[in-house]
């Protein structure tokens, strides 16, 4: 499976000088491999999420990011979605941010689910704020 970009908002009005970001994800084996779109049942998963903050205003942005990777399962196979730990705002990390959203296999109680990395900006008083994203990855499918 391949990386894939999404879209990602800041607040309305500010010019990318400002304030632009990007974001992409990828699902990974518990290897850090790219798995088949097939996967065996069985293998923990994860969700790599990677986003990038710059402009002017990048680096007076406090709180922090949540990265949330939710499962659509085709059918009448049950929906569900699990977090990372939150990642604080600040200091910028050079070359953007990165997480791993670890799914573990158990998780999974069907055999096929869409998959889309969420990520938000949680302010400093733990409300979400204004920068929020997106990527709609690859759906996957388990066999025995």
């Amino acid at each position: 499976m391949a990386v894939k970009t999404g879209n990602i908002s800041v607040p309305a009005g500010l010019t990318a000088a400002l304030l632009a970001a990007t974001i992409e994800a990828e699902v990974l084996d518990n290897d850090g491999n790219a798995p088949e779109v097939i996967i065996k049942a069985g293998t923990d998963l994860r969700v790599r999420v990677r986003w990038t903050l710059s402009g002017l205003l990048a680096g007076m942005i406090g709180g922090s990011f949540r990265a949330e990777a939710r499962f659509d399962g085709a059918g009448a196979i049950p929906d569900f979605s699990t977090t990372a730990p939150d990642q604080p705002a600040q200091p910028l990390p050079a070359g953007g941010y990165s997480v791993d959203v670890l799914v573990p296999a158990a998780a999974f109680t069907g055999d096929a689910y869409n998959v889309t990395a969420v990520l938000t900006y949680i302010d400093g008083l733990g409300v979400a704020g204004p920068i929020k994203g997106f990527v709609t990855l690859d759906q996957i499918a388990l066999a025995p």
